[in-house]
């Protein structure tokens, strides 16, 4: 959330200079970055911020402002906010969130109205003026910094690219295992005990394609009937337009392009075979859920 160039009608503690409204104060945001290829994430280490104004750092310890770190990608519409502390913490975000520019930023803002809110820093155009701030004012900004991810998704993490699986507490739904279509994500219910099951052995390379067929197959197969009945309903002329009542559907349609080699529009998505497509988005996982069956049935024999 970069908003380092805004002007503010009173005066903003911003790392940008040109923008800010403080003579000497500082305000920033500090972390290393790492990657860890084992767990498919992003690590953010020793995430904190460094305020060297005092009115505002008082304001923080008395609660009445909030420090906030967001993390973002614009190409899959990732974006998460957590809430800093002068104590340093570590974030880990999933690989298969973001691909292309990730930005780092962070920002203050109060958490409750503060009323004659005035400072000795201020610039001479300010000084000696007492404002009165709403809550949620942004009193201090950092755009911070940006880098790419080029991350090449595999099959192996497809399901967690904008799928998740969950156990379903409702006690009136422990028969059966169903999807659903929500904002963030594509969302499949396990009863209790399949899911402890499936929790225990999803990482095995040899059920990985069983699982594909059996979870993803019948969800991908949900998901495209829905977006047809969707489009036919409401008339969309652009899948574009739907990205607004799912945030997952940026990264459906970049895996349909890179696995079946076609932009997802609404013409194909009106022309296409819910079942082929839903074999061709994962690699044809009933091929290899068979060819993996009978290897570990077979395996050892002779």
């Amino acid at each position: 959330m970069r908003i380092g160039s805004r002007y503010f009608p009173y005066p903003v503690l911003n790392q940008n200079r040109e923008f800010c409204g403080y003579k000497k104060s500082n305000f920033c945001v500090s972390c290393q970055k790492e990657e860890d290829d084992e767990t498919n994430s992003i690590i953010f280490k020793n995430v904190t911020y460094d305020c060297d104004n005092e009115q505002i750092n008082k304001l923080i310890h008395e609660g009445k402002i909030n420090v906030y770190v967001v993390i973002e990608c614009i190409e899959t519409v990732f974006r998460q906010v957590f809430l800093l502390s002068e104590n340093p913490r570590d974030i880990r975000i999933n690989r298969n969130y973001v691909d292309g520019k990730v930005i780092v930023s962070c920002f203050a803002s109060t958490n409750e109205p503060i009323i004659g809110f005035e400072d000795e820093d201020f610039l001479d155009d300010y000084h000696g003026i007492k404002f009165e701030l709403d809550k949620n004012s942004i009193v201090a900004i950092d755009d911070g910094f940006d880098f790419v991810s080029n991350h090449v998704e595999k099959a192996d993490n497809y399901i967690s690219s904008f799928i998740t699986v969950i156990k379903n507490t409702d006690p009136k739904e422990q028969d059966n295992i169903y999807s659903e279509l929500t904002f963030d994500k594509v969302v499949v219910k396990m009863p209790n005990d399949i899911f402890g099951k499936y929790e225990n052995t999803k990482e095995n390379d040899q059920m990985i394609p069983i699982y594909f067929q059996m979870l993803l197959v019948p969800t991908l197969i949900t998901v495209f009937y829905s977006l047809i009945l969707k489009v036919k309903e409401e008339n969309i002329e652009d899948l574009d337009e739907l990205q607004q009542q799912y945030k997952w559907l940026f990264s459906f349609c970049k895996s349909y392009k890179n696995n079946i080699g076609k932009e997802l529009t609404v013409e194909e998505l009106l022309e296409l075979d819910p079942y082929k497509a839903a074999q061709e988005l994962i690699k044809h996982p009933a091929n290899n859920a068979v060819s993996g069956l009978y290897d570990l049935l077979f395996a050892n024999i002779g």
